[in-house]
């Protein structure tokens, strides 16, 4: 919280190896009081089955994770559509 505001962080998820890079950061920051949530915005395709496992495991470990589906017809994005998908938040 930062002056009396809630902090969320987010991230745009893919792959476990690229947002298992940041859990201790948030961890961190999280301890710290800087922010309150992170939320993992899942952008999984069907085989990524390990992928998902992961957060679905951040999930269930840390009580300030939030996993957020993506929306109900949106295809999946690439990282070049990525800075589309926050509009959406």
């Amino acid at each position: 919280m930062i002056d009396g505001k809630r902090v969320v962080a987010w991230t745009p998820y893919g792959r476990k190896e690229t947002v298992s890079v940041l859990l201790d950061y948030m961890r961190r920051e999280h301890e710290r009081g800087i922010i309150d949530e992170w939320w993992l915005c899942l952008n999984t395709d069907p085989g990524q089955d390990g992928d998902r496992y992961y957060a679905d495991t951040l999930y269930g470990r840390h009580s300030w994770v939030k996993l957020v589906d993506r929306p109900e017809g949106l295809p999946v994005l690439h990282p070049e559509a990525v800075s589309e998908a926050s509009r959406l938040l």
